[in-house]
């Protein structure tokens, strides 16, 4: 009986480990919310419109055409956004715990935009790239919203 049950544990042991997802140990500070804001090379709420696949998954393409396209319908704008659309990158959580996550079309998102790569190269738009990134989904943003509704007050008065 010792022996069989022995044995089923081993197997499932085994089974488990051929069988498991990656995993990832990250770690990371999520910036509070001014020093977010003032990182960031946009702010805005905006809904996914449109999400259009990568040019390639060739690593050694350029990063842009490795990323996805992600159109948004911009609702409201606290910084360097004037369009009322716009089209950020992102990896849609490919890279692990560097990854943001993904984007899902018609939800509605409060965007921090990146325009560097994690390495810190420029990229020719704006990218949300980074697992530490404010980015989320409008419904648990409240805390952000509260705080840049002030930002946008000291920003627009030259404090």
């Amino acid at each position: 009986m010792k022996i069989a049950t022995l044995l089923r544990i081993c197997i499932l042991g085994c089974a488990a480990a051929f069988y498991s997802h990656n995993t990832y140990a990250c770690s990371c500070i999520t910036p509070e919310i001014p020093q977010a804001f003032n990182e960031a090379r946009s702010v805005f709420i905006g809904e996914v419109i449109d999400i259009v696949e990568p040019r390639t998954n060739n690593p050694k393409a350029p990063l842009a055409d490795r990323l996805y396209a992600i159109k948004l319908k911009i609702e409201r704008s606290w910084k360097g956004v004037n369009y009322q659309e716009l089209v950020v990158l992102s990896d849609q959580g490919r890279a692990g715990c560097f990854s943001w996550g993904s984007f899902v079309k018609g939800q509605r998102y409060l965007v921090y935009a990146e325009r560097r790569a994690p390495s810190g190269a420029p990229i020719r738009n704006l990218a949300v790239l980074f697992s530490c990134n404010r980015t989320t989904l409008v419904t648990a943003a409240s805390e952000d919203l509260k705080k840049l509704e002030g930002l946008r007050v000291k920003t627009w008065n030259g404090i």
